[in-house]
């Protein structure tokens, strides 16, 4: 389908990932709940891409293929309703300027900072949960004066 520019996939027992990367035309993705997912590797080439969902993907622990995602002006990765996601750092995600939008809702790092968002200035809507740091919340929104208060 080298055409298509959506693709949802929710509840899936997907391991893989690697028939989308490369070129596409793909500009709106989301993995949500495919729990057996090891690596988002393959979204490195996905460089169209605008929105990006990946929901409870609990195998996934680096981000750093999303770096390279500079067209992205929305992006969510949040655990589930009932279960947190934990990844290494949110570091990747400091240099996607041109995000606008941002949920790490039931997201947490083991670095346990939001400091690489810190390098955001064009959020409109940024979702947390309440365990994150509240300096470090207000740092972003300092920065960020399009966001609500």
């Amino acid at each position: 389908m080298p055409r298509l520019e959506g693709l949802w996939i929710k509840w899936s027992s997907i391991k893989s990932i690697g028939a989308i990367s490369g070129p596409t035309s793909l500009k709106y993705l989301h993995l949500g709940s495919s729990t057996q997912l090891e690596s988002i590797e393959p979204l490195r080439g996905c460089a169209g891409l605008e929105w990006l969902g990946l929901e409870n993907l609990a195998k996934v622990r680096r981000l750093d293929p999303l770096a390279n995602l500079h067209r992205l002006e929305g992006l969510y990765l949040e655990g589930s309703l009932w279960s947190r996601w934990t990844v290494a750092t949110l570091s990747p995600i400091g240099g996607l300027t041109g995000l606008r939008y941002l949920s790490i809702a039931n997201l947490k790092a083991e670095d346990q900072t939001l400091r690489p968002l810190f390098e955001l200035r064009n959020l409109e809507t940024l979702t947390t949960a309440k365990w994150w740091d509240a300096g470090e919340l207000a740092e972003i929104r300092r920065l960020n004066p399009r966001l609500g208060k």
